[in-house]
């Protein structure tokens, strides 16, 4: 990207860019000032609900962490007995 080699980024969604909306958005405006395009080949780049689809990504991460961590505890104390 810095060496100006990187002219199209094709992902399958803003989800895999990033997890986490502010540094999500923050690469993404890196990206575009450096005159890099980004192609979704699944959603919809539209710059009015990039915002939400980042947070929405966020939200849901956190949400699949507590449900893994919760099942983790479950399974510890079933094991101990």
């Amino acid at each position: 990207m810095d060496s100006g080699e990187l002219q199209t980024l094709i992902v399958k969604d803003l989800s895999r860019i990033g997890r986490y909306n502010a540094k999500t958005l923050f690469f993404m405006e890196e990206l575009e000032d450096k005159g890099v395009k980004i192609h979704l080949s699944s959603g919809n780049m539209d710059e009015n609900f990039r915002e939400i689809q980042t947070w929405f990504n966020e939200l849901y991460v956190k949400d699949i962490s507590k449900k893994t961590k919760a099942a983790l505890r479950t399974k510890q104390k079933k094991w101990r007995g």
